[in-house]
């Protein structure tokens, strides 16, 4: 929760040029994870997870979790437990720098 100010920020900056942060939540109901989106005025999607997805990321050990997808749908970086800003904007910059077809 405490990277969401974090995260509302990076997808406003970084969307014009392709980034996308995109949520997943664990929850197996809707209703609280739409309460929390309001609340906290999320500006990106947030998908409802399922175990085929957690595995799918190599599964999550502890929440929160983070994956740094680059444009080659290749995860280049995982984070367990809180992103500082700084090392977010850092690797994300990283990432929007190289070019489209590298993975």
């Amino acid at each position: 929760m405490r990277e969401v100010p974090s995260f509302n920020k990076a997808q406003q900056e970084f969307s014009p040029k392709g980034f996308v942060i995109v949520g997943m939540s664990l929850d197996t109901s809707s209703g609280p994870v739409q309460r929390f989106i309001n609340a906290h005025d999320i500006n990106y999607p947030v998908l409802m997870a399922n175990q085929k997805t957690v595995d799918g990321f190599g599964g999550i050990i502890g929440v929160p979790t983070s994956f740094l997808v680059n444009r080659a749908g290749i995860i280049v970086k995982k984070y367990q437990g809180y992103i500082d800003k700084e090392t977010l904007y850092r690797d994300v910059e990283r990432v929007l720098a190289q070019p489209a077809g590298q993975p």
